[in-house]
């Protein structure tokens, strides 16, 4: 709620921008602007839709089912010792 919560200043995007301002900070990117004709508020990736598709299936689906695979395994290997 805090990114998409307008209450800062007069603002109504004023989280959204400090939320995109720090992503683009901490990634290294240059801040996006209008003199070169590019629309602002939007953090280039370098990825395109498919990597992007690929980026969101492997952190929302791959990676809990590993963990989750793994700490099945770990349960049933140390009940089955016991």
């Amino acid at each position: 709620t805090f990114a998409l919560n307008g209450a800062l200043a007069a603002r109504a995007n004023a989280n959204r921008d400090l939320i995109l301002n720090s992503v683009a900070y901490l990634s290294g990117t240059d801040v996006v602007s209008e003199a070169n004709g590019a629309e602002t508020g939007v953090l280039v990736s370098g990825m395109d839709r498919a990597g992007r598709a690929r980026l969101a299936f492997v952190s929302v689906g791959g990676v809990p089912t590993l963990v989750f695979l793994l700490l099945a395994g770990l349960t049933l290997r140390r009940r089955l010792r016991a």
